[in-house]
């Protein structure tokens, strides 16, 4: 692709595990800048380049730092569709609150090859509402054949997303794209509430960076004012060996502020 603005979701690389480092203490944003926030102001997806990381306080670590430690602990990942969208408060002194799946028996699937983030991420997305759907079959989808490649441009995942499927077990089911952030297409029609209301009712979201593609299973977040701004991010990384993880900020700042945040899909499953 030609410009950062319109680049795919992958090429899988390999993600470090470490925590997002954060700015800390008060900025003083102009008036005029609205969209100078990065980092700074809370999940927004509303207005182009508008998702934005809130900055911690210390005393927000400890408990955030909890969450994703029962997280990273589970053995196995994978979601029982009447058992999600747990929510607990996370820090009662700032009205701190985490919405996420609980992740439960079967495994979420690892990619089967190196450039297979993407039908793993679309895979998992399906599997968490009870339809197994190969990653060689999503290939297959795009291409054709099996063959180890990337995504190639964001339609071909939205596509993915919005059609009727038949799973590998036989059962018809309808896959429904309700919300979408999608830079290359300038589509900025899910905002931060609607990532936490998909994850309340159970629903994974599919969000993609410039270099890889996972599925978004949490968010610590609050609400001030009427505005919900979420802090933290929780995926599952389907990179071999990585699995449940903590977005960094760059994965959480959207390309037009300087970011790597690409795509995210909100998409309904039904039979």
């Amino acid at each position: 692709m030609g410009s950062r603005r319109s680049a795919p979701l992958v090429p899988c690389t390999p993600q470090p595990r470490r925590r997002p480092h954060i700015p800390m203490g008060p900025t003083t944003i102009p008036h005029d800048q609205p969209h100078a926030r990065a980092a700074l102001c809370g999940l927004r997806l509303d207005r182009p380049g508008a998702l934005q990381l809130c900055a911690r306080t210390p005393s927000m670590r400890r408990p955030l730092s909890l969450i994703a430690a029962v997280l990273v602990s589970l053995a196995s990942y994978t979601v029982t569709p009447r058992e999600l969208g747990a929510e607990v408060l996370a820090e009662p002194s700032t009205g701190l609150r985490m919405a996420s799946l609980e992740v439960l028996h079967r495994p979420f699937a690892h990619q089967q090859a190196t450039r297979w983030c993407w039908a793993a991420t679309v895979a998992n997305a399906f599997r968490s509402s009870g339809h197994t759907v190969s990653q060689e079959r999503i290939v297959r989808e795009v291409y054709g054949e099996v063959v180890n490649m990337r995504s190639g441009p964001n339609s071909n995942v939205t596509a993915l997303l919005d059609r009727a499927w038949v799973d590998d077990d036989g059962a018809s089911f309808r896959a429904r794209l309700i919300g979408l952030f999608d830079a290359s297409a300038g589509r900025y029609d899910l905002d931060s509430r609607a990532v936490v209301a998909a994850l309340r009712s159970g629903r994974p979201l599919v969000l993609g960076t410039t270099s890889h593609a996972m599925l978004l299973i949490g968010a610590a977040y609050r609400e001030t004012e009427g505005r919900l701004s979420i802090v933290e991010a929780t995926v599952f990384d389907p990179w071999p060996g990585v699995g449940v993880r903590t977005l960094r900020a760059d994965e959480m700042t959207p390309l037009a502020h300087h970011g790597s945040l690409a795509f995210i899909a909100d998409v309904v499953v039904s039979d």
